[in-house]
């Protein structure tokens, strides 16, 4: 019998567990045999397909002895014993091999489909990603390029600033000292220009100095420094006696 491996019938009349044929312990197919072989024919510490087991030896023996005795009937009934046993054999072999085909296919098909299915949720997460990196590096050009223009809008300003500081220095000196050169200081019509020369620098400067006093709360304290200590421009020449307040934007002629 290949299911208990002992003489004297067959695996077909077998119902108990199998026992495997090198170390004859019952264990699964794919497991490691026992280091410590049993035979179930004679209880010894072999394999029972051992050529040494002295029960196989006995049963071959007698099995001789019926050949001899009766050769035709014992042939016939090896024969058949033989043919049955190998076909069997062959048809388990087969059913676990195609269990083990069969399971093997179904296996990879699920990994085939959980790839597949890992594959698809990870599209639309690429996609996103690729997307926010776009928006990323084209924030980052933006923001490059405002800095840049930022840089230049301070430099133009700082230019305004020192235009607008030269002609708050040097304009009421210009327009007095024509106004001097063209009219007596003692006329009248001298008070009337120099009354209108104040208006003009009033009208002219206020809305300036105005939106350099906002300008200069935003910008570095060496700007603002430099346009509040411009606040007074006294004339030094001795016909040109006035003094020029820029930062409430009027004219005053000094008395001698």
């Amino acid at each position: 019998c290949f299911k208990c491996q002992e003489y004297g019938h067959y695996q077909s009349s077998w119902k108990g567990n199998d026992l495997c044929s090198k170390c004859g312990h019952a264990h699964l197919k794919d497991a490691s045999c026992n280091p410590t072989p049993y035979c179930p024919n004679c209880y010894g510490n072999h394999p029972p397909n051992s050529n040494d087991c002295p029960e196989k030896l006995e049963y071959m023996k007698a099995i001789r002895e019926q050949i001899k005795n009766n050769p035709i009937e014992t042939s016939a009934k090896l024969i058949n014993h033989q043919q049955r046993s190998y076909a069997e054999v062959t048809s388990s072999t087969s059913y676990e091999s195609n269990t083990r085909v069969y399971f093997e296919k179904a296996v990879e098909a699920v990994q085939m489909k959980f790839v597949h299915n890992v594959n698809e949720t990870l599209k639309p997460i690429a996609t996103t990603l690729k997307s926010i990196q776009d928006d990323v590096k084209s924030l980052n050009d933006i923001s490059t390029q405002l800095y840049s223009k930022h840089q230049i809008l301070e430099n133009e300003i700082t230019k305004i600033n020192n235009c607008l500081s030269n002609l708050q220095t040097h304009l009421p000196s210009i327009l007095q000292t024509i106004l001097n050169g063209v009219v007596p200081p003692t006329s009248t019509l001298h008070t009337q220009l120099q009354s209108n020369i104040d208006k003009a620098c009033a009208l002219i400067f206020k809305p300036i100095l105005t939106n350099k006093k906002r300008t200069s709360r935003s910008h570095s304290t060496t700007v603002r420094k430099k346009s509040s200590s411009i606040r007074t421009v006294t004339s030094t020449n001795n016909n040109d006696n006035y003094t020029f307040d820029s930062e409430n934007a009027t004219l005053s002629i000094n008395d001698n």
